[in-house]
């Protein structure tokens, strides 16, 4: 919800989830849909290791986030199929859920897993 100077005199109220752009003396608005997630990549990391990562999907959009845990990472927007940000190392062998946040609106979650590279012979 939101109030948006689009020029001059004239002011919009929106209600409920939306996005105003303005281009030039032309106010458009869009509904904002709940971002579906169909993948990440890669899904696998080494423990110890930060990993960027990729989202695919749709419904994106700029004020999207991937969230790890349900805690957002700075995300870059890519287009409204494709996010992009960087998953921060793991202490220990773990899955965690990555999701898509637009706005209050959550996606479905995808796992990501942080493997152990093993014990190393002498």
């Amino acid at each position: 919800m939101g109030i948006y100077h689009i020029g001059g005199d004239e002011i919009a109220m929106i209600i409920g989830p939306a996005k105003a752009d303005l281009v030039g003396d032309q106010a458009f608005v869009s509904k904002i849909v709940a971002p579906t997630l169909s993948g990440i990549s890669p899904a696998t990391a080494v423990v110890g290791a930060a990993v960027p990562i990729t989202a695919t999907g749709t419904g994106f959009m700029q004020l999207s986030r991937i969230t790890v845990s349900g805690i957002d990472q700075a995300t870059t927007f890519v287009s409204d199929t494709e996010l992009t940000a960087t998953v921060a190392a793991a202490a220990a062998a773990s899955t965690v859920p990555i999701e898509v946040r637009t706005g209050e609106m959550v996606s479905e979650p995808v796992d990501f897993t942080f493997t152990d590279v093993g014990t190393r012979r002498r």
